[in-house]
């Protein structure tokens, strides 16, 4: 999935951010539960409730999913590899794009993934494995992410937010993060780049 942090020319090493460091408050969370799949709704994804998915992210066997993720030998060059179904997904597909809203969202409201790392490069995987624990702590599904910006290659843990999220309070998280840029996946299942105020 491309840029959901794109940092050009950052020579800084691979640092892990404090999710304590999120000053903007609670995400705000939608406790209803979502619409089903159904003629009524046209087809859209049915989503998931917030707990459904804080249950998902507690069931993740983050060492097992990282594992595997880095056993896979053919991967596309940019994509959001999720540690819960272990599939990647890539934004630039329709299909991928609506298996992200219903997987990882409420089935009507955009999907930000955020990344909560920094890294240029490959992460390591002790640094995927503790990025990826506080996602599950947070109660969100982590994701490891590939992409190339500026012809550097960036891999960083993400996480997909929804339930709630506004590009204002995801606009506080990048800058909490010292992200560039996030993916907002939306509803018609279009996606564009969410950069922060500079």
């Amino acid at each position: 999935m491309s840029g959901p942090a794109r940092r050009a020319g950052d020579p800084r090493p691979a640092q892990r951010v404090p999710l304590a460091s999120i000053a903007t408050g609670p995400v705000p969370q939608n406790r209803e539960a979502a619409d089903s799949m159904s003629a009524r709704n046209g087809g859209k994804p049915r989503g998931r409730t917030r707990e459904e998915l804080e249950r998902a992210a507690a069931n993740v066997i983050v060492r097992d999913a990282i594992r595997e993720y880095r056993s896979k030998s053919r991967l596309p060059a940019e994509f959001s590899y999720s540690l819960e179904t272990r599939r990647h997904y890539e934004a630039g597909r329709p299909e991928d794009r609506l298996a992200l809203l219903g997987h990882y969202g409420d089935g009507r409201s955009p999907v930000y993934m955020v990344a909560i790392t920094q890294v240029r490069g490959l992460i390591a995987d002790e640094l995927a494995m503790h990025a990826s624990m506080d996602c599950v702590r947070l109660g969100f599904v982590p994701f490891l992410g590939r992409w190339i910006s500026d012809g550097v290659l960036y891999e960083d843990v993400s996480m997909a937010m929804d339930h709630g999220m506004t590009d204002r309070v995801t606009t506080g998280l990048l800058k909490n993060f010292k992200q560039e840029a996030a993916i907002k996946i939306t509803r018609d299942r279009y996606y564009s780049l969410h950069n922060p105020e500079p």
